[in-house]
């Protein structure tokens, strides 16, 4: 037992394999990249990222449904033969499985509570699709900066400690961080849009 209660405390353990959301006949899973839905005009879309970021870090989300309201676990985004985006979550309260339409979603937040995944949480960060480098400009007077003094550069470089790799939840951005602090500041995509995404999970430490 010892060599398995180890593995589980340095994160080295195998997690299980779970199972997949349920999938209808007529239904493929969807993974739009991040953005994508909301430059199309697709309704409900502008919720999609916040009910993804919550997916990501295991949080629940209060749904506004068809003028009801309901708390969830989001888990998948399928998308059916006739075009209908349908998101699958389960009920905490109850354990039953749900599909609501995107399009007739009409608000979504965040909620602190946590939840187990009863299956694969398919809405997970690295299945956001690729997002291409950006190409727009610094502009002179945001681009520049006081060039920093030789003696602090170098005190700089001299830290001693390993340095934790953050990466947001919501676009994936990465950041560097020499104490174990998740906060995220304000920051913005690969694409230049504003990033809502404020709390970000330990991917890397170096030493």
């Amino acid at each position: 037992m010892l060599p398995e209660f180890f593995a589980w405390l340095e994160g080295t353990a195998a997690l299980p394999a779970l199972a997949t959301a349920p999938l209808g006949a007529d239904e493929e899973v969807f993974r739009p990249a991040v953005g994508l839905l909301r430059r199309q005009g697709v309704l409900g879309s502008s919720f999609l990222e916040i009910i993804r970021f919550a997916a990501v870090n295991r949080l629940c989300v209060d749904l506004g449904y068809q003028d009801s309201r309901c708390r969830i676990e989001p888990y998948s985004l399928r998308r059916t033969r006739a075009g209908d985006i349908l998101l699958y979550a389960v009920r905490p309260d109850s354990g039953e499985w749900r599909r609501y339409r995107l399009d007739s979603v009409q608000s979504a937040e965040v909620t602190s509570q946590t939840f187990a995944p009863r299956v694969e949480v398919e809405l997970a960060s690295s299945e956001l699709g690729a997002i291409p480098p950006t190409t727009r400009g610094i502009s002179p007077a945001r681009g520049l900066t006081r060039a920093r003094p030789r003696s602090a550069m170098r005190a700089r470089g001299a830290s001693s400690g390993p340095t934790y790799i953050y990466q947001c939840g919501l676009c994936g951005k990465r950041f560097k961080r020499k104490t174990r602090d998740s906060g995220l500041r304000p920051h913005k995509t690969s694409q230049g849009w504003a990033c809502s995404g404020r709390t970000g999970r330990l991917v890397d430490t170096k030493y």
